[in-house]
């Protein structure tokens, strides 16, 4: 009985998270539209570089926003910098296209960039 309990207020309280960093995070997201518009090939397909031009200025510029939804986090299991990892890399995979020497954005890129980082955290 309790373990339906625990797993119930676990479940609510990664939602919880998921919502605030949603509304935290996502317009701060929006503000790197311009570092997805100029990646270039070689920072699409390595990990490494992809994490350098990407990720880690992204995770630098809303770690303090989303500051306050961390001890929530850290109490439902969420790594934060973990689960937004995920999710950039996620967009990658699933919004941006590689084709030959160029790179180009889905075409509803705008719309789906902030839902596609927010599946990472509701895995």
């Amino acid at each position: 009985m309790f373990g339906k309990l625990k797993e119930k207020a676990m479940g609510a309280a990664k939602e919880k998270v998921t919502v605030k960093v949603q509304e935290i995070a996502g317009p701060g997201i929006q503000q790197h539209i311009d570092t997805f518009k100029n990646l270039k090939v070689s920072d699409v397909s390595d990990d490494s570089k992809y994490n350098t031009v990407l990720v880690t200025p992204v995770w630098a510029s809303i770690k303090a926003q989303i500051g306050p939804v961390e001890g929530l986090a850290k109490k439902a299991g969420i790594d934060l910098q973990d689960r937004l990892t995920k999710g950039l890399f996620n967009v990658r995979d699933e919004l941006i296209v590689v084709e030959g020497e160029s790179v180009k954005l889905h075409q509803d890129f705008n719309a789906k960039l902030v839902p596609t980082i927010m599946n990472a955290f509701k895995n």
